[in-house]
C-alpha cells in the first residue's frame, strides 16, 4: 500500500468515528453512525482493493523464492531422506555397541574384584583364583601401559578406551559420549565414518598418554596403567563442535554455552593439567583424543556431512 492510499484510509477513519463521538451509557441510546456516501464508499473499496493486489504480488513472490531455495537446498545437495534415516539408525547401532561393551567390560571388572556374585553360575566357577585369573586377563589386555608397546600388544590402545573400574567414569564418559554422538548423528554422518572416528580418537587418545608415561617412566621408574573413553569422547567432542559451531550444550547440566566454548574449557583445563604430578586423569590421553578429532573432521568428515552446521 503506498503512503498516499494509507493517508486516505486514515482520513475516511477519522471522518466516520467524528459522526459519534458521544459517548454511550445505560440511559443514552448512542448515535447512529453517519451514512457513507457513494462516493467514499468507491474510494474506501479501491483502496482495499489495491491492499489485496500487493499482498497477492508478495505472497507469488515468496513462494517463488521459497521453491528455489527448496530445491536447491534439497534436491542437489543432500540425499534421500530414507537414506538419512538409515545413516541415523546403523550410527545408533554403533553408539549402543559401544555402550554395551563398556558395560560388559566394567562387569568383569567388578566381579573379578569380587564386588558381586553372579547368579546362576556355579560356586566353583566363582572362585577366588577364578576371578584373579579374570582380573589378570583383563589388566593384560584392557589397560594401556607402556609394556604393551615393547610386547606388541596394539590392540590395547582400542579395547582399553572400552574398559571402566570406577562407576563415575563409566557414567560420566557415557553420558558425554551420547551427547557428542548425538550432535554428530545430526549431521547426516555415515556410520563408517562414524566408527573411524571412535577408533582413531580412541587410540590417538591412549597414544598420547603412552607417549607421556614413557618420558614419565624414564624419570621416575614408576609404570602406570590407563583406561576409560575419555580421548575417544573428547575426539568425538572436537568433531562435533567443527560440524556443528551453533549447538549449544549446559555445563554441568546447569550453564548454557555453545559446544565449542565447553570443548575450548576442557582443553584448557587438560593442558593446565597435563603435566600435574598428583592428578590421577590422563589429561595427556583427553588432549590428544582432541587433536585426533579436529584432525579427523578435517580430513574426513569436512565436505561430507549433509546437514552440517545446524
Amino acid at each position: 500500500m503506498s503512503p498516499r492510499s494509507f493517508t486516505q484510509v486514515q482520513f475516511i477513519t477519522r471522518r466516520h468515528l467524528s459522526s459519534h463521538q458521544g459517548k454511550p451509557s445505560l440511559f443514552r441510546v448512542p448515535r447512529r453512525p453517519t451514512v457513507m456516501s457513494n462516493s467514499d464508499f468507491a474510494e474506501t473499496e479501491r483502496l482495499f482493493l489495491e491492499s489485496s493486489q500487493a499482498l497477492n504480488r508478495l505472497n507469488q513472490h515468496l513462494t517463488r523464492s521459497l521453491t528455489r531455495i527448496s530445491t536447491r537446498s534439497y534436491s542437489t545437495n543432500l540425499p534421500g531422506m530414507p537414506e538419512l534415516r538409515s545413516r541415523h539408525v546403523w550410527s545408533l547401532g554403533i553408539m549402543f555397541g559401544c555402550m554395551g561393551a563398556c558395560g560388559i567390560v566394567f562387569g568383569a571388572w567388578s566381579w573379578a574384584r569380587n564386588n558381586f556374585t553372579v547368579p546362576g553360575v556355579s560356586a566353583q566357577n566363582q572362585t577366588p583364583q577364578k576371578r584373579m585369573g579374570m582380573l589378570n586377563w583383563l589388566m593384560t589386555n584392557f589397560t594401556s601401559k607402556t609394556e604393551d608397546v615393547r610386547k606388541h600388544r596394539w590392540w590395547t590402545m582400542l579395547t582399553a578406551a572400552f574398559s571402566h573400574i570406577e562407576p563415575g567414569h563409566l557414567i560420566g564418559n557415557l553420558i558425554a559420549f551420547n551427547t557428542f554422538t548425538h550432535y554428530l548423528l545430526h549431521t547426516g554422518i555415515t556410520p563408517v565414518h562414524y566408527a573411524g572416528a571412535i577408533v582413531s580418537t580412541a587410540m590417538v587418545g591412549n597414544l598420547a598418554w603412552l607417549l607421556q608415561q614413557a618420558r614419565k617412566e624414564k624419570v621416575d621408574g614408576q609404570p602406570a596403567r590407563a583406561l576409560g573413553l575419555s580421548g575417544a569422547v573428547m575426539g568425538l567432542g572436537a568433531a562435533a563442535s567443527f560440524a556443528a559451531p551453533r549447538a549449544w550444550v549446559s555445563l554441568f547440566g546447569i550453564v548454557p554455552m555453545p559446544l565449542w566454548a565447553l570443548m575450548g574449557v576442557y582443553i584448557a583445563w587438560d593442558t593446565y593439567m597435563v603435566k600435574s604430578p598428583t592428578s590421577g586423569i590422563g589429561h595427556a590421553a583427553h588432549l590428544g583424543g582432541a587433536v585426533a578429532g579436529a584432525v579427523y573432521y578435517g580430513l574426513v568428515l569436512r565436505g561430507r556431512l549433509p546437514l552440517q552446521g545446524f
